[in-house]
């Protein structure tokens, strides 16, 4: 029996009757062959059923049945490495050591080559597939560990351009309509990010609508959503272009421009309003000199003014031809 995980290939062998892999000279310690079991049934939330594993890969893997303790875990294949100071094979520097490694590439093939490919299918009703699930944690009391659950790192190399349709991560909805987000990020058990989402270097917009691009809206605030501050914070001297304006706020105020700079409408920091065009109030009289309103709220007809001189307290002057 073998499993073929390109291009590495693993055999299993059953017990004392492991083969070790082939090394290289300069490895300074053997690789294990896979054996099989022990076929030990799993303990929910405390031990994993393993069926094949590398000596260290079952010690480590048995105990990560903690991470789950809503349910009993299993695992087909298990490697496992612990690496320390002082191991074998391992240089200083920040260079990175992994229990396995897969290299892939494409020397002329018109296929697309894959460093990893996994598949996760639902075969039964309500079932559930995950097509991949990384864990960054530590072990208790541990100080200052750096922690970081995926980095994806696109690499031409130096004077290569790469071509259209090149990108760094891609989500994509098959087939039908999917309800939950694209993309959803958050604190779970306490835990929490100090940012969402943070741009650096980026030569266009930091959020795009693609061409063609249907949606509700490009930000959305549900009734609940709570902000400490505000929904959208911008620094002093930065603005949100509409059309052909743009939104604009600074210490001395808010203001409405075209794109070339002139204003279109400003309110200063004292509370004053002033508009390049009219002022268009709401037509229609109160229903009485005693209608709710607010202090200094205008209406008209076709014959009087009005104004809310104290709350709830209207009074009018007459209009005349002239």
């Amino acid at each position: 029996m073998a499993f073929l995980l390109a291009p590495l290939a693993l055999s299993l062998a059953a017990g004392a009757a492991a083969q070790t892999l082939p090394r290289s000279a300069n490895d300074n310690a053997a690789l294990q062959a896979l054996i099989q079991g022990p076929a030990r049934p799993a303990i929910q939330g405390q031990r994993m059923q393993i069926d094949w594993s590398n000596a260290e890969g079952l010690t480590q893997a048995l105990d990560e049945a903690g991470i789950w303790p809503e349910g009993k875990t299993y695992a087909l294949v298990a490697l496992g490495r612990t690496f320390t100071a002082n191991a074998p094979f391992v240089a200083a520097g920040v260079a990175p050591v992994t229990p396995l490694f897969l290299t892939a590439r494409n020397a002329g093939t018109s296929s697309d080559v894959v460093g990893v490919l996994t598949s996760a299918i639902v075969s039964a009703d309500k079932g559930t597939a995950f097509g991949g699930n990384l864990i960054a944690r530590t072990d208790i009391g541990v100080r200052d560990p750096k922690l970081v659950g995926l980095e994806l790192d696109v690499m031409p190399a130096a004077g290569v351009a790469a071509a259209s349709g090149s990108g760094g991560l891609f989500i994509n909805a098959f087939n039908s309509p999917v309800p939950g987000p694209a993309i959803q990020t958050g604190g779970v058990g306490g835990g929490t990010f100090n940012n969402g989402i943070v741009f650096y270097n980026i030569a266009g917009a930091g959020l795009a609508a693609g061409a063609g691009t249907t949606m509700a809206s490009l930000v959305a605030t549900p009734p609940d959503a709570r902000f400490t501050t505000d929904a959208i914070a911008l620094s002093s001297g930065h603005g949100v272009r509409l059309g052909r304006s743009r939104l604009s706020g600074d210490e001395a105020g808010l203001k409405v421009q075209t794109v070339g700079g002139s204003d279109l409408m400003a309110l200063d920091a004292r509370g004053n309003l002033s508009v390049a065009g009219s002022l268009i109030q709401r037509k229609g009289a109160p229903a009485s000199p005693t209608a709710p309103c607010a202090l200094g709220e205008q209406r008209w007809d076709e014959n009087f003014e009005y104004r809310c001189i104290a709350p709830n307290r209207w009074k009018r002057t007459a209009l005349e031809n002239w």
